[in-house]
């Protein structure tokens, strides 16, 4: 369809663009979208320029619901560019835009990646005026889980983008959830049940969680692709990297006990990384104490590197009363395991490192296990 310019007005092709422009903009504004469709297809220098306040007509189809996914994507294809521009407002691309509001589908946004060229895939690592890029968005708004795999497998890079304050993805995905209602009172259930807590509302955030913590630890390499996907993932891993709220952490091992002892590709458990990335340094003990209790079997387990958690947990001078009690606690066995390179008994690895926590910890394992003296 072409739209013919009424002979009373002056045929310069600026007026013929500008009324056109004005054609478009009352198009949308009666939501007339298969006349606008046809429109635009006929008269493709309609969607490209700038129309304050919303930077480009497609910032504009983006920012309203009801516009058609066919309508979002002849005016991506037209206009490719506009996908990762942002405008004045907020500082939002159309990624953001579309994230934030795909509650139901991710049709529009798989839609717009699909038109964004592979030389332009660092756009989607574009914070806003808040910090936080499209994957954020998405977390913020309780975007569907596809959304979440489409923005990650369109640029893996995106996981590891965080907020200016150092906010990732994931942890603007767990403050959402828990600044709602039945989000707060499904993770209160959670930590004070002995079993996990089956709902949907629960079910949606936690597939989004896990996929995120997974996609991470295979961004870092802590697990080959095989494994990713296993009931006894390493999804704890994830979430240490990712420094998740000790909260988080907790849910997660009620979730699945199994999580705490799934190894990484150096055949850490959770309690190796946690006791040497050390993230809750102010909840070290509660952290601690929740990996023991769903698996008291970690304590003993070795990884690649001949490293047991006691001996990590001295190397790394961690307080006698932030949690090396509990492990120790675990078994007579375990603080007689000697250090592979010194060949030294645990309180004797605790004087060699020194410390001001040394003397502490070195008087406590001796008062459990006296007997090692003779050794």
């Amino acid at each position: 369809m072409y739209f013919l310019v009424p002979s009373s007005v002056a045929t310069s092709n600026e007026t013929r663009i500008k009324i056109m422009t004005e054609h478009v903009s009352s198009l949308i504004a009666s939501n007339n979208w298969d006349q606008l469709y046809e429109f635009i297809e006929s008269n493709p220098i309609t969607a490209i320029g700038e129309f304050p306040p919303y930077c480009t007509r497609l910032h504009q189809l983006c920012s309203i619901g009801s516009a058609p996914v066919a309508l979002i994507d002849l005016v991506a294809r037209i206009d490719p560019s506009a996908i990762i521009q942002t405008e004045r407002m907020h500082g939002d691309t159309c990624l953001h835009i579309i994230a934030r509001n795909s509650q139901i589908s991710a049709t529009k946004l798989k839609s717009l990646l699909g038109h964004l060229e592979e030389k332009n895939r660092d756009g989607m690592l574009i914070r806003n005026m808040l910090g936080g890029t499209a994957l954020h968005s998405a977390a913020n708004h309780n975007a569907v889980l596809e959304a979440f795999q489409i923005l990650v497998i369109s640029n893996v890079q995106i996981i590891r983008m965080t907020t200016l304050d150092g906010t990732h993805a994931i942890s603007t995905l767990w403050n959402s959830f828990i600044q709602t209602i039945p989000g707060t009172m499904l993770v209160a259930r959670m930590l004070k049940q002995a079993e996990a807590v089956h709902d949907p509302l629960f079910e949606r955030f936690w597939s989004k969680a896990e996929f995120l913590a997974l996609e991470y630890v295979r961004f870092l390499g802590l697990t080959d692709v095989q494994n990713i996907s296993d009931s006894g993932s390493c999804v704890l891993h994830g979430l240490l990297k990712l420094n998740a709220v000790i909260k988080f952490f907790e849910v997660a091992l009620k979730r699945n006990r199994a999580f705490a002892l799934a190894r990484d590709v150096e055949g850490n458990l959770p309690i190796h990384r946690l006791l040497e990335y050390r993230p809750y340094r102010l909840k070290e003990r509660d952290a601690i104490r929740s990996l023991l209790e769903a698996a008291p079997e970690a304590a003993m387990v070795m990884n690649d590197f001949n490293d047991c958690p006691l001996l990590l947990a001295i190397r790394n001078r961690i307080p006698w009363e932030n949690g090396v009690d509990i492990v120790a606690q675990q078994g007579r066995d375990v603080i007689a395991i000697r250090e592979v390179k010194t060949r030294l008994l645990p309180f004797q690895y605790a004087a060699f490192i020194g410390g001001r926590v040394a003397v502490e910890t070195t008087f406590q394992l001796l008062i459990m296990r006296p007997d090692l003296l003779k050794c």
